[in-house]
């Protein structure tokens, strides 16, 4: 093989990394999530995992470094996925515990009073789990947090509460400021003018249930995303165990694998393990 050959197919081999590359890989990962660069969901986690080993499967002589690692986010600052601040603190509380961080977001996704998308929708999961510790995540207790959270703060509270973030209601209109059209003929009501407030309630709930269904999809991603990153991480007590673990899914009707229920199969399988290891 010649020199030129040699080389090419040294540089289409995938790079080796040692015990110590690694320990700066999960280093930078720590402090580059600081900065709000996606390390919480699956896919960020992956995009930006991919680029960071693409640069140094091609920059194979430059040693893993923090600084160089710094050096490959710098040069695709743009193609690496980042978190808004309200994300980012939200995901260190639902990270604790994915089940219940779940329920508060299906309880937001399925209701039109607070707002569930945006920086909005982590403010305010965020909040509620902060004022549902210690309890169980109910309709009811959910309710109850939101009025707790609402209440006027005393000397005895023990944590520093922030204000929900609420669905704006649609704005009405006095007929009587609106403007003159001048082709409007005499006896011709105006647009809205003999509207009941029924009316404009049914109106309200038709608006925000469209805007629920067009935004089911990205909530959804979201909760799939973080099932789906703790149900791969799973582990048994030996090699045959994780195999096993790894085979387990949960399918919807139309076949796409159930990422949540898929974790809840495997903690109890995990849990069986555990217990068989115990007796």
């Amino acid at each position: 093989m010649s020199t030129a050959h040699y080389l090419h197919h040294l540089a289409n081999q995938p790079r080796q990394y040692s015990d110590a590359d690694e320990k700066r890989f999960a280093e930078a990962t720590e402090k580059l999530k600081d900065s709000r660069m996606d390390f919480w969901t699956n896919e960020g986690t992956n995009k930006n995992t991919d680029l960071i080993w693409e640069f140094f499967q091609k920059n194979r002589n430059l040693p893993v470094t923090i600084e160089n690692i710094y050096r490959a986010v710098e040069q695709r600052k743009a193609d690496f996925v980042w978190l808004s601040q309200a994300q980012v603190e939200y995901s260190k509380l639902a990270v604790q515990d994915l089940a219940r961080a779940s329920n508060i977001e299906n309880w937001l996704a399925s209701q039109g009073t607070l707002v569930n998308t945006g920086d909005g929708f982590f403010l305010n999961a965020a909040e509620l789990l902060l004022e549902l510790q210690g309890h169980d995540i109910t309709p009811l207790t959910i309710q109850a947090a939101i009025g707790r959270i609402g209440a006027p703060s005393s000397r005895f509270d023990t944590r520093r509460r922030h204000q929900l973030h609420y669905v704006p209601l649609p704005r009405r209109v006095d007929p009587r400021q609106q403007p003159v059209d001048q082709n409007h003929k005499p006896g011709h009501f105006i647009d809205g003018a003999n509207k009941s407030a029924a009316d404009y309630a049914r109106e309200r709930e038709e608006a925000l249930a469209k805007n629920r269904a067009s935004q089911q999809p990205e909530r959804m991603s979201v909760i799939e995303s973080r099932a789906r990153a703790e149900a791969e991480s799973l582990r048994g007590n030996s090699h045959a165990q994780d195999a096993q673990l790894g085979r387990i899914f949960v399918n919807k009707p139309g076949g796409e694998i159930d990422w949540p229920a898929t974790l809840s199969a495997r903690r109890q399988m995990q849990a069986r393990f555990s217990s068989r290891s115990v007796g």
